[in-house]
């Protein structure tokens, strides 16, 4: 296979290498284990952890991975059993996100954890530039470092069907792929077992410019919004974007039972200067407006979020680096009448089993990060500082209100020998005013280490 331009990011997992054409992926990949010891003192810790809470008192996971890949047909498992210990948090500590009612920032029992999961289970069916995947997965997309607008994998892996292109077409406009996936939610929601049905459009140039944009709706009052084609078809069909008025102007349209849809539209890119190892990227995101034009021109004024970031390269081989991110989901003083919270906070949220799919910040909240790291041969480290503010706007409206804020202090090492990978992850927090009340400052660590084995 010709080597794909280095503006594409693929991923590089065997599965979806030798699918792609490298040769030396096929056949059945050697066992990996991976065992994970960790503690938290008060403060739990989900992200980028595909639902595997790190809480108060001991965690462990055991989890293996292997699999059959070949170009044209691949299937994997990632299965893993997880112990945690779960110690009750304080009481001064709302286990319930501020701003959304469905969305958590710890798990929602206070007893012993013992599970048995896929943490990922795929087949993958590859036909000249097509790609089929079905089983249970989490999706990422975006372009942001910490975390993203719209799918993150801090969340627990859902059943997903997923249908696009293997690799970028390349034409004389640049390269091009595209995705559509439909996944099932869970069934402690309103409505039980609501779908989420979305699609992703990427763009690159061989070396200078990425952009992507993704749409998708959670279908959430069930009876024919369940139907494959309403499913599809409310993110393809003319008829839907065209129509003379938005469905909440529309007479015919019943919401006497509320309004249990979630509608996400966000952009994002990358502008690049290998030349002196700059990358500046960025994402914009609006949320709950109809994505029709009739909406659009009614309301238009409706919730948003944004991030945006400058990663720097240093050193003669670019293994230094440093990266700035900051990222909102604030909607402007003057548009309030629409809600504060409005970004993932529309009836039960965007959440699966209780985790916001996108940035874990949740609405009404801003982020700002510095990282300063190096990769080498066979050694990485990160050290990032972080800082979180929650209910911002509702602080301005109503000051009796506090903020939440949360600074946090980390430090990521991977060292990896021969067919070992060694890992060692700390973090320390300092949390004021936990669930938006006046409460005492709580301080808190978590400790992490795991080793994985390539057998």
């Amino acid at each position: 296979m010709e080597q794909l331009p280095k503006g594409v990011h693929l991923s590089s997992f065997p599965f979806e290498r030798s699918i792609l054409g490298d040769s030396e992926m096929t056949g059945w990949q050697q066992l990996k284990t991976k065992f994970e010891l960790s503690v938290a003192t008060k403060l739990p810790h989900i992200e980028k952890r595909r639902g595997a809470w790190i809480t108060p008192g001991l965690n462990s996971v055991i989890q293996a991975e292997s699999g059959w890949v070949s170009d044209h047909f691949s299937v994997w498992l990632e299965p893993r059993i997880r112990f945690s210990e779960n110690q009750e948090t304080p009481e001064s500590f709302s286990k319930i996100h501020p701003t959304v009612s469905k969305a958590r920032r710890a798990p929602e029992k206070t007893e012993k954890i013992v599970k048995t999961e896929i943490s990922r289970s795929n087949l993958l069916f590859g036909w000249r530039n097509l790609l089929v995947q079905t089983g249970v997965d989490t999706l990422r997309f975006g372009s942001a470092t910490r975390s993203t607008l719209h799918w993150d994998i801090h969340t627990m892996p859902m059943p997903l069907l997923r249908v696009g292109t293997m690799r970028p077409w390349e034409t004389s406009w640049g390269y091009w792929s595209f995705s559509h996936q439909i996944g099932q939610l869970g069934k402690d929601r309103t409505v039980p077992h609501s779908r989420i049905s979305g699609w992703r459009l990427g763009w690159s140039t061989e070396k200078r410019i990425e952009l992507g944009i993704s749409r998708s709706w959670i279908a959430g009052l069930g009876g024919d919004q369940y139907r494959f084609y309403t499913l599809v078809g409310e993110l393809y069909d003319p008829s839907r974007f065209f129509k003379s008025k938005p469905d909440h102007d529309n007479p015919e349209e019943d919401y006497s039972g509320g309004d249990y849809r979630n509608q996400q539209l966000v952009t994002d890119g990358r502008l690049k200067f290998p030349e002196t190892g700059t990358r500046i990227y960025w994402e914009w995101g609006r949320e709950d407006h109809e994505h029709d034009l009739a909406g659009v021109q009614n309301r238009w004024e409706h919730s948003q979020a944004k991030i945006i970031g400058w990663h720097q390269q240093y050193g003669s081989e670019r293994e230094w680096y440093s990266n700035f991110e900051w990222a909102d989901t604030l909607q402007p003083p003057n548009l309030l009448h629409w809600g504060w919270s409005a970004w993932y906070n529309h009836q039960l949220g965007w959440t699966y089993k209780n985790i916001i799919l996108g940035h874990p910040m949740g609405a009404d909240s801003r982020q700002g990060s510095l990282a300063i790291g190096r990769i080498a041969k066979n050694i990485s480290w990160e050290l990032t500082l972080e800082e979180r503010h929650h209910g911002i706007r509702s602080h301005e409206q109503n000051p009796a209100i506090p903020m939440e804020k949360r600074r946090g202090l980390e430090f990521d090492l991977e060292y990896e020998i021969g067919r070992d990978v060694l890992r060692i992850f700390s973090r320390y927090d300092i949390l004021e005013n936990p669930g938006r009340t006046v409460a005492e400052k709580l301080e808190g660590t978590t400790v992490l280490t795991s080793w994985k084995r390539n057998w």
